[in-house]
């Protein structure tokens, strides 16, 4: 090599682009090691059973590794990434110090407090872990090796789960990777596995993560034109779907549907070919037991008179985030403390009517974040998974600009990293947030897939604009939500009325003096007066309380509440009728009546359909313009210089 050779060689050594040097052996280990012990759930089982946490072992070691490649390279940070976790973080910390916890509920709940100092070291590490996933992957050039070390520990464990529920009869742990839970549910016709975890549910919010990165190893495979090897991932789709239908969990199965749909359009996928797919898929998944009947005990909510008889689960899911509700109604901005909610519970559920038997997070990761740490946490929070797709997001569209080989390894993972965080937060929306890392794996994949794409030379590639938006299209949405929200409030709203009752035993025996502990004698009674009052009257029986609940709407206020006094004596005739006065009687209270407004819920969606009913109008006329030709007018003839024109005889 000549001395001009190797002095350009160096030159280019000095100006190439942060984070485009290889990621190192060890750190690529290193990352495909945390990725398999969090999705594999290695952290949970081997906690207590050895002296240091695996987390926290290859988290020290991941620190190691990365501030000596600080030291050595020129690495990236994505501090858009860093700096939405910190606002998390610091949100946790305002709400810790601004709630207001009564000691003497943590005495009654027996709950450990999982708040202030704790709660905002624990954020802490979820800091210092996205940072250290960030930096190790940096630069990696194996994607395929941290995918796989996410995909194949959950096929495995899925593969264990289908072997207890139909060889081994559900009697083995397989070292605690393999848990069967003892919930039950409506439509299931199995039982339910969690795999390394306590709850199905949240096995099944980990499946619909790594869905998408399984689907991505097949896309890789194909493209090398490796089909053998492309069945082992193939075989690793059907483990974790057999995993996601042995969980048993709705919410995994939608959201599986939903993270599968949206890598297959990704990665470009005919959109014609997909729906034909659909067409027949989702047909044949709702004849399969255990799916279809699933599915359909959601709509029990919907078909049933009374909420004591729907799901355990779903009614239990209501009741919860009623309480969550409450909470976000008394602290909006800055939540009740974060692990508050759990202390607050019994003060909240003792001012309802609902049917609690025991202190349940809300089943809404939304509610419950809002909840805790009040809407400010809630959006630094959303912060975090707005900045993962909006990178994985300008890496798919800045591909285009890039040779076909980088294009063919990245665009696989950066449509995975879309499709699965998108299904998390489906499935979110049926769970509260734990077992958090495993999302912030993909958030930081994401970053580290938006600087090696900038370090290739990737740039957006722009779209052809056809229009412009008109200078008027904002007034004009904002005068269609002003409209809509002034319509809303101004339009007629209905009386209504409320009337509790209780049933009194009429006799003295232990039988009847124990209402509570039978589920279907206050729902009768109400069934009862319902039946007998109308359509316009809803009778709701709680076994928990023994109280029966009519409300009554009407165009008036005096009108709902004759109503709801006439329902009340309808209902006592038909109890008498049925012979069931001889049991017990109901005892009515005082309507109470009022008119009904128009809730914030409404009034927004009515101002989100003015604005964009105006921005409509303002684009089909744009649209109209432009599709409008052009009247073009004929060229004038050049007049003769005045010179000539003087001359000419008139």
């Amino acid at each position: 090599m000549t001395p001009a050779t190797l002095e350009r060689s160096r030159s280019a050594d000095v100006d190439r682009p942060r984070a485009a040097l290889p990621s190192s052996s060890l750190a690529t280990l290193l990352l495909a090691g945390m990725v398999a012990v969090e999705f594999s759930g290695t952290s949970g089982v081997l906690e207590g059973r050895v002296p240091v946490s695996p987390f926290l072992a290859l988290l020290a070691l991941g620190l190691l590794v990365v501030v000596g490649r600080c030291l050595v390279q020129r690495v990236a940070v994505p501090w858009a990434t860093v700096g939405a976790v910190s606002a998390y973080v610091l949100a946790t910390a305002l709400a810790s110090q601004l709630a207001d916890l009564d000691g003497v509920a943590f005495l009654r709940t027996g709950v450990e407090p999982d708040w202030g100092s704790a709660a905002v070291l624990g954020v802490v590490k979820e800091l210092v872990f996205v940072v250290v996933v960030c930096l190790l992957a940096s630069g990696l050039r194996r994607w395929w090796l941290v995918a796989a070390a996410m995909v194949l520990p959950m096929a495995a464990i899925c593969l264990l789960g289908a072997a207890n529920e139909w060889l081994l009869g559900n009697t083995a742990t397989f070292g605690g990777f393999e848990t069967v839970t003892t919930a039950e549910g409506v439509g299931v016709v199995t039982k339910r596995h969690a795999g390394p975890l306590p709850d199905a549910n949240f096995w099944g919010r980990f499946l619909v993560l790594g869905l998408p990165f399984a689907l991505a190893l097949v896309q890789e495979c194909l493209q090398r034109g490796r089909r053998l090897v492309a069945l082992v991932p193939l075989g690793s789709i059907g483990a974790l779907l057999v995993g996601v239908y042995l969980t048993g969990s709705r919410g995994t199965m939608l959201a599986a549907l939903l993270g599968a749909g949206l890598y297959l359009v990704l990665c470009g996928l005919d959109r014609k070919v997909l729906a034909g797919g659909a067409v027949v898929v989702v047909p044949l998944l709702l004849v399969l037991p255990g799916v279809g009947s699933r599915l359909v005990s959601m709509l029990g909510i919907a078909e049933s008179g009374q909420l004591a008889a729907v799901d355990g689960s779903v009614r239990e899911r209501i009741a919860t985030q009623t309480v969550a509700t409450k909470m976000i109604q008394d602290n909006p901005v800055t939540g009740v403390g974060p692990g508050g909610y759990f202390a607050r519970f019994p003060d909240y559920a003792s001012a309802t009517d609902l049917h609690l038997e025991r202190i349940v997070a809300p089943h809404n990761l939304y509610l419950g974040l809002w909840a805790e740490i009040g809407l400010v946490g809630l959006l630094a929070f959303l912060s975090i998974i707005a900045v993962a797709l909006w990178q994985a997001g300008w890496v798919l569209r800045a591909l285009p600009s890039l040779p076909s080989p980088d294009v063919a390894r990245l665009r696989p993972y950066a449509a995975a990293c879309v499709a699965g965080i998108l299904a998390w937060c489906a499935a979110s929306a049926f769970l509260h947030l734990t077992y958090a890392r495993v999302v912030y794996l993909v958030v930081g994949l994401a970053a580290a897939l938006a600087t090696q794409a900038r370090a290739l030379g990737a740039h957006p590639v722009p779209r052809p604009v056809r229009h412009r938006h008109p200078a008027y299209a904002v007034p004009l949405a904002a005068a269609g939500a002003a409209l809509a929200a002034v319509v809303v409030t101004l339009l007629p709203q209905p009386g209504r009325a409320y009337v509790v009752g209780y049933l009194e035993p009429q006799s003295s025996s232990a039988y009847l003096l124990s209402l509570r502990t039978r589920e279907v004698t206050a729902p009768t009674y109400a069934v009862l007066t319902s039946v007998a009052s109308g359509r316009s009257v809803d009778a709701q029986g709680d076994p928990a309380s023994g109280f029966v609940s009519v409300t009554a709407e009407a165009e008036t206020p005096q009108q709902a509440g004759r109503l709801a006094t006439s329902a009340t004596a309808a209902g006592d005739a038909a109890v008498r009728r049925a012979g069931l006065d001889t049991l017990f009687r109901t005892r009515w209270g005082t309507v109470t009546t009022w008119r009904e407004s128009p809730g914030r819920s409404e009034v927004a969606l009515a101002m989100a359909a003015g604005a964009g009913l105006g921005a409509a109008l303002a684009h089909t006329r744009t649209m109209i313009a432009a599709a409008r030709p052009r009247r073009r007018r004929a060229p004038r003839a050049p007049r003769a210089p005045r010179s000539l024109r003087d001359r000419e005889d008139p």
